[in-house]
């Protein structure tokens, strides 16, 4: 979605679903954006630290599993999706291959309440 991967949270009905934005923000960390306010609508996934461990969790990948470049999630918004929009996020390997913890998802679904 916008050339950006996603991360599904739920399906919203047979064809589409709820999901947030992955971003590497162009493979800066949080903290030299030029809107600092922003940070609470970046949630750091491990390995990448989060601006202020005291302010923010760091999300984990289920099983250890990393993403090619360390990554935020942008909890700002969801959006939906139509399943024909969405492929693999490594080409060979199964799509729940890279799915948050069940802790982490239960953070990302809470923002939302």
């Amino acid at each position: 979605m916008y050339g950006h991967p996603v991360m599904i949270l739920h399906p919203i009905d047979e064809n589409n679903f709820a999901v947030c934005i992955l971003t590497t923000l162009n493979d800066r960390d949080i903290e030299l954006q030029k809107h600092p306010f922003d940070n609470e609508f970046y949630l750091a996934i491990y390995p990448k630290e989060p601006p202020c461990v005291y302010l923010y969790p760091q999300l984990c990948l289920d099983q250890a599993v990393l993403l090619r470049k360390p990554s935020y999630l942008c909890i700002r918004e969801r959006h939906s999706v139509h399943r024909s929009m969405l492929e693999p996020y490594e080409k060979g390997k199964a799509a729940d291959s890279y799915k948050l913890s069940w802790s982490s998802y239960m953070i990302v679904a809470n923002t939302f309440e």
